[in-house]
């Protein structure tokens, strides 16, 4: 079943992940093992396409079939694209001997897609003992696209998308308390601060008691985070 893509945005557009395409788990492995991502979250789940392929299929596809929404690539419109690489030529003309990995890093045009694949976002709903009864908004982005607003203008985007059309009332964003960057995302995307809260969905944390987070939520939830079993 292929579900509905949100609406593009000024500069950007969104789509699907494939497992059968050779481009989207190509772009998925860069994206996971970009310094960005591995500085947020440690370690990657996928060093190669063939690991990409089961992740898109047996983690991705299965989300959108059970809760209708996951995660999408964002992809930034070819118009935007033109205007983005005349800006960094002079840039680009000095790194003519970049690694294979800096230039899979640098984007990756989609198969049947227009425009260059810059990182993905989405939403999920996380069934584990511990977890919010509401879902969350996680992201990731090539370092090359970062500072450029794009995934500000994304994130409202699929939060206005979540809520208006998915029927999501309440959206979390979770992130560690020193992530100042995806903080300040979140804060800029309209989602409020709620402090630093104890997670045992994302582990034991130091204590054993849970990892703490830092909980941003769209506006309208709950002053009482308890009642989606988010604790203190």
């Amino acid at each position: 079943m292929q579900h509905p893509l949100p609406p593009p945005t000024q500069r950007l557009t969104f789509a699907h992940l494939d497992p059968s395409s050779t481009k989207h788990c190509e772009f998925l492995v860069s994206l996971y093992n970009s310094p960005l991502y591995l500085a947020a979250l440690g370690k990657s789940p996928i060093s190669t396409p063939e690991q990409a392929a089961e992740l898109i299929r047996n983690r991705f596809v299965d989300a959108f079939e059970r809760n209708g929404y996951g995660q999408w690539i964002v992809v930034l419109k070819p118009d935007a694209t033109s205007s983005s690489s005349s800006s960094s030529s002079s840039s680009s003309s000095s790194s003519s001997s970049s690694s294979k990995e800096e230039s899979l890093a640098a984007g990756t045009k989609g198969e049947g897609d227009q425009g260059v694949f810059i990182g993905c976002m989405g939403f999920s709903k996380r069934d584990a003992e511990f977890s919010p009864s509401a879902p969350d908004v996680g992201f990731a982005f090539l370092p090359k696209y970062t500072g450029n607003g794009y995934a500000t203008e994304a994130l409202r985007g699929l939060l206005d998308y979540g809520q208006k059309e998915l029927g999501l009332d309440v959206i979390f964003g979770f992130t560690d308390p020193d992530n100042g960057p995806s903080c300040k995302l979140m804060a800029r995307a309209g989602m409020e601060d709620r402090g630093v809260r104890r997670m045992k969905c994302f582990g034991p944390g130091e204590d054993g008691n849970g990892r703490m987070s830092r909980a941003f939520v769209t506006k309208g939830a709950s002053e009482d985070l308890t009642v989606y079993n988010i604790g203190a």
